[in-house]
């Protein structure tokens, strides 16, 4: 009927080039025996868009650019909670795979500065310090310190919609590479139903009970089985995309902490004796919560970091 011509029309309409890659992309990283099933691409297009759309906001919601540097450590409380001291922020340059690559590539030469994300930890640790109490200082007062590790910088370029570019890339591998990880749960429980029902096969007991065990068994086999074919993975693929949020995303952090590092209660302490910082916690696949905030970076400054870490490691090998 001419009444459907258009949707037959949209439907046989190409895929953007942009958008076939990443199927294919996500299809790799998940399962790629998803490939097996007869127009997988046409059948995960909308969910595949919807997925690369819902990261590349969550990229827009990421801070910065922060500036990185030794002369914004003491003017800027958000760097200053980072980093213990400027000397943190030379190391984090100094050793960073990222930064020498890039430095030694073609696009640092032209660019005075570029951008990064930069990933980190989040600590706390309970200790005993000087505090007030009212009027009077006391010496052994709980408090509860805050600081950064692991600090690791991502998807350098000299511009900062290519940075935001590769980290929606990022994201959204983020979110293939979560479902691989439960495809692989659930292929490790069909091999445990496996060796039980075999197990079950081999041993005695009463026969009417052995059996009655035995085709539970089967049934919790062929159960999973089912879940394990290449269109029903795919259907859960989809449907996984179509609720990233669940899997991916960024949780808001807001914190009042003293120049000392010292975390305060906004409800006790005074504006004037602490700065209140604001920084995403990602929420992933990796449960060990990254801290992310884009910045941007000096080249000179990493350089001279690069070439003073260069030194250091000659001296530790003379």
């Amino acid at each position: 009927m001419e009444l459907f011509a258009p949707l037959r029309s949209l439907l046989a309409a190409p895929l953007d080039e942009d958008l076939r890659r990443a199927i294919d992309r996500g299809v790799a990283l998940a399962d790629p025996l998803m490939m097996a099933v007869p127009r997988y691409e046409r059948k995960l297009a909308a969910s595949v868009r919807g997925a690369l759309d819902y990261c590349a906001q969550l990229v827009e919601d990421i801070p910065g650019p922060v500036d990185i540097n030794g002369h914004v450590f003491g003017d800027d409380p958000l760097v200053h909670a980072f980093f213990s001291g400027t000397e943190q922020i030379a190391e984090m340059l100094g050793r960073s795979q990222a930064v020498r690559d890039f430095l030694g590539g073609p696009a640092a030469s032209a660019a005075e500065e570029f951008f990064a994300l930069l990933g980190m930890r989040r600590h706390e640790r309970k200790v005993m310090g000087a505090g007030l109490h009212g009027d009077r200082v006391r010496r052994e007062v709980p408090q509860t310190l805050l600081y950064f590790s692991d600090h690791t910088l991502l998807e350098l370029s000299a511009e900062l919609a290519q940075t935001r570019s590769r980290i929606g890339e990022l994201a959204f591998d983020s979110l293939a590479k979560s479902f691989a990880g439960r495809l692989e749960q659930t292929r490790g429980a069909r091999q445990a139903l496996h060796t039980e029902w075999e197990m079950a096969r081999a041993g005695g007991g009463e026969p009417r009970a052995r059996a009655e065990a035995l085709r539970a068994l089967e049934r919790r086999l062929r159960e999973a089985a089912a879940a394990l074919e290449p269109a029903r993975v795919l259907e859960d693929y989809r449907a996984w995309l179509a609720s990233p949020a669940a899997n991916l995303r960024l949780d808001p952090v807001t914190l009042m902490v003293d120049r000392l590092g010292v975390l305060l209660d906004p409800a006790m302490a005074p504006a004037a004796d602490g700065d209140t910082i604001r920084f995403p916690e990602l929420y992933a696949r990796d449960r060990r919560h990254w801290i992310l905030v884009l910045v941007r970076i000096r080249r000179a400054e990493a350089q001279r970091a690069l070439a003073a870490a260069q030194q250091a490691s000659r001296y530790l090998l003379i």
